[in-house]
């Protein structure tokens, strides 16, 4: 069996783009307490899209940003689906008009990251549940930590499997 690359990268966007804005408006549409706070879910758009404007290069093709600073943020402070409206408006600004990517591509890694985003406030969610749901104290520390390492490693998976398949990645990464 011969596996078309080509093929697999075009398929993998598609679940990127279509997946994340799906995940997005069930996002909103099953916690629509982000209506309540629109002061709040602004200022989160604009930080992550100030923070995606200026990414920290890694190489050529990888780079960091700090959105999940405000991610986290908002999502503790506001809830969840604030944190996702503010990460898909947020990439998308800031990649179609600032960063002047194609609207597939601001797509692609908006969806992108909200699925990294989901995928790590479940496992957040799963340890806080698992530990007595603790308050806003030191016992939230297994939950922070949860989720901020589920984070990185779905962002970062989802992020290099495209530059891994094409062999874009440097031998120190």
């Amino acid at each position: 069996m011969t596996l078309r690359i080509p093929a697999v990268l075009d398929a993998y966007a598609r679940v990127l783009a279509w997946g994340g804005l799906l995940l997005a408006l069930g996002a909103l549409a099953s916690d629509p307490r982000f209506l309540d706070a629109p002061g709040a879910t602004l200022v989160l758009i604009g930080a992550v899209a100030l923070l995606r404007m200026f990414p920290v290069r890694l190489s050529k093709y990888s780079y960091l940003t700090q959105s999940v600073v405000p991610m986290a943020v908002g999502a503790l402070a506001v809830g969840p689906a604030a944190a996702v409206a503010a990460l898909f408006v947020g990439t998308m600004a800031a990649d179609t008009l600032w960063l002047r990517k194609p609207q597939w591509v601001g797509l692609i890694n908006a969806g992108r990251e909200v699925i990294a985003f989901v995928a790590a406030f479940g496992v957040d969610a799963a340890v806080s549940v698992a530990s007595g749901r603790p308050s806003l104290s030191a016992d939230i520390f297994p939950a922070v930590f949860s989720f901020a390492a589920a984070y990185f490693i779905a962002s970062r998976s989802l992020f290099y499997f495209t530059l891994l398949v094409r062999d874009k990645l440097e031998e120190a990464e």
